[in-house]
């Protein structure tokens, strides 16, 4: 077994999913010691906040074949585990169960065993990416507009994906109660912390003791137990190879785009969002004067995403 688990093991999975939640969490974590086992290097860990193009650079990176076990995770704290733990067995072995999502806690707690034993004495490696936080939250909030706690006219108009469907509804230029459900419901402050709640939780990595290359776009951090790849979204076609080829010595990184917005059955009502949402003022203050945007962007290329947000041509912050 090398890049991928095999489609058995899915299947095996899946079965046992419907016998007991520890049988399957065991046989699970037995697997994943089978999988890196196999390999001769210490595992890959694609660590990021959701929506940044995270499942791009998994599947791009697996393509290549590489000698070394691939993870995708959004968390990896004991609190991130826990809370995932919780709804996994909430509804394990019901008809809402999905195998695929049971396994994101099992996948996080076995990482997080391999932290602990200092993956035997070598080192990781770490990509993770950032993106303009107001993009993140948006991108978020309408990944999980349909899984969410929303009214259930919501529900109906954003399961559809055509134009004509949603202007049929009626609802299409009702952008401030959509504004109102996007405020109320997106966990607004997760892009902003999750460097610090999670990278340098978990990892003692603190990407900002030290100035980020914004004209590069991309930074290697090396820390006691993992080597760090940064890339900023906005610079990831423009960077990928070069910085992928001084992380991983690989010559022929080609990025391979998946999870695209834009193909979702929500695309069409979350293009409208983008293009017609105007954000307070306030808002956007808050996420552009934060630690996290100052440090990864230029005041141009945030004064950039502030006319965007803000449908204006004056920049807000100074």
């Amino acid at each position: 077994m090398r890049n991928n688990i095999r489609p058995y093991f899915w299947k095996v999975l899946e079965r046992l999913t419907g016998v007991n939640y520890y049988t399957a969490k065991a046989y699970y974590m037995f697997r994943q010691h089978r999988f890196c086992r196999n390999h001769v290097e210490t595992p890959l860990i694609i660590y990021q906040m959701g929506k940044v193009g995270s499942r791009t650079i998994f599947n791009s990176l697996q393509r290549l074949q590489l000698d070394m076990p691939i993870y995708h995770t959004h968390g990896l704290t004991q609190n991130y585990i826990d809370e995932k733990e919780i709804r996994s067995k909430r509804y394990f072995g019901t008809d809402e169960s999905d195998f695929i999502h049971l396994t994101v806690p099992w996948k996080s707690q076995y990482l997080r065993n391999l932290i602990k034993r200092g993956f035997d004495g070598k080192k990781c490696k770490v990509v993770t990416v950032v993106r303009d936080p107001i993009a993140v939250n948006i991108s978020s909030f309408f990944e999980r507009i349909d899984k969410v706690d929303f009214t259930e006219s919501w529900r109906t108009y954003t399961i559809k994906s055509t134009k004509d469907e949603y202007e049929y509804k009626g609802r299409i230029d009702d952008m401030e109660s959509l504004k109102s459900l996007f405020f109320e419901k997106c966990a607004h402050n997760e892009s902003l912390t999750f460097l610090d709640n999670e990278l340098k939780s978990v990892f003692g990595v603190d990407v900002f003791e030290s100035e980020f290359p914004k004209s590069e776009g991309y930074r290697i951090y090396e820390g006691e137990q993992v080597d760090v790849l940064l890339i900023r979204l906005e610079s990831l076609n423009d960077c990928a190879k070069k910085a992928f080829n001084e992380f991983l010595n690989i010559e022929d990184f080609t990025l391979v785009n998946i999870n695209i917005g834009s193909e979702k059955d929500y695309a069409y009502l979350y293009q409208k969002f983008k293009e017609l949402v105007v954000l307070p003022d306030t808002y956007i203050d808050k996420m552009y004067r934060s630690k996290y945007a100052q440090h990864f962007y230029s005041k141009e290329e945030i004064d950039r995403f502030i006319t965007k947000w803000r449908r204006l041509n004056k920049p807000l912050v100074t």
